[in-house]
């Protein structure tokens, strides 16, 4: 059984948070992007983007888990992360982005490890497996997955911010799709440490 730690996506991390601080969007979608501790195919069955949107103020921010065969009919997975751009735009919100990062991570290590459980590898087979477990699990739409939804009830200072996002059950993670193994509190811990953030 591969482990999985919290230091085997600490590049991943800091390729989003930079990227989206410098260019207002983020893509991680190439080996180097991941950092070279994931297994080798998970560049090819994950990409993840990090953007803002006009959410219609109905949350803060959301987590879709979208199919690309729907477009690119390659069987594989896009990761998106959406921050609300009437609530968020401008760097006087980074380090609030950055907690929410480190949080919406944590659910891509669920992805991660259901990857793995269903084979680990870019096949039509581990697809349709990763498929069929999330489906009926996740709220469905056209191929795009909602896995994650917050809103920030305006706080703004970082304490407050952290303990928002650091007391989540394994449930709010797995879905109850698999039993998973990963101490999120943990990872996410080890995450803002890694951001130097406490």
């Amino acid at each position: 059984m591969t482990i999985i730690s919290p230091s085997m996506f600490c590049t991943l991390l800091s390729n989003l948070v930079s990227k989206f601080f410098l260019e207002d969007r983020a893509l991680c979608a190439i080996s180097e992007d991941y950092g070279g501790q994931l297994v080798k195919d998970t560049q090819e069955f994950f990409s993840i983007v990090v953007q803002y949107a006009d959410l219609h103020n109905l949350v803060d921010v959301m987590g879709v888990l979208s199919d690309d065969s729907k477009n690119t009919k390659k069987n594989s997975y896009t990761l998106v992360v959406y921050f609300d751009s009437n609530k968020f735009h401008g760097g006087a919100h980074n380090i609030n982005i950055a907690v929410v990062l480190a949080h919406e991570i944590c659910h891509f290590v669920f992805f991660y490890e259901l990857f793995l459980e269903k084979g680990g590898v870019f096949c039509t087979d581990v697809y349709n497996k990763f498929k069929n477990s999330i489906s009926g699990k996740l709220e469905d739409s056209f191929f795009n997955y909602k896995f994650d939804m917050h809103n920030l009830f305006n706080i703004r200072d970082l304490p407050n911010v952290i303990r928002l996002f650091e007391d989540f059950t394994t449930e709010h993670f797995s879905k109850n799709i698999i039993d998973s193994k990963i101490d999120y509190r943990s990872f996410f811990r080890h995450f803002l440490k890694h951001l130097r953030i406490s």
